[in-house]
């Protein structure tokens, strides 16, 4: 399966002081979610840097009047599972990455998790 779009990139800060510089990186994700590991020197001292990246999903909204619809993608395939709060309500996406809510008229916000990703939220308005 190729490819259709990417996320959004992720910016990471290493530990507070590293600015006297990065020496390797090395990523690993072969199985999942990534981790980056860094050398980093602090004046004369070095230091050694861990953190786990999990991949973000995007969220969406298509609407038809009050009728919304929330779509969970991963570069441009559904994320199916994903849960999604807004308005005080938690839907579940289908195998289509999609789930289908009728909200008043507003402004609202909505956060997903799905397994194995990072958070996703969304802010919108319904007309």
């Amino acid at each position: 399966m190729g490819v259709s779009s990417f996320e959004p990139v992720q910016r990471l800060k290493l530990a507070q002081n590293t600015t006297d510089g990065l020496t390797y990186l090395q990523c690993e994700g072969s199985t999942g979610p990534v981790d980056l590991f860094a050398d980093v020197f602090i004046g004369a001292a070095g230091g050694f840097w861990h953190t786990h990246l999990l991949p973000r999903f995007s969220l969406l909204k298509r609407a038809q009047r009050s009728q919304v619809t929330l779509i969970a993608r991963d570069a441009g395939d559904p994320v199916a599972g994903a849960s999604i709060k807004v308005a005080g309500r938690r839907v579940l996406t289908g195998a289509n990455g999609q789930a289908t809510l009728v909200l008043r008229r507003g402004s609202y916000s909505a956060s997903a998790t799905a397994s194995g990703y990072a958070s996703a939220s969304l802010r919108f308005q319904v007309h």
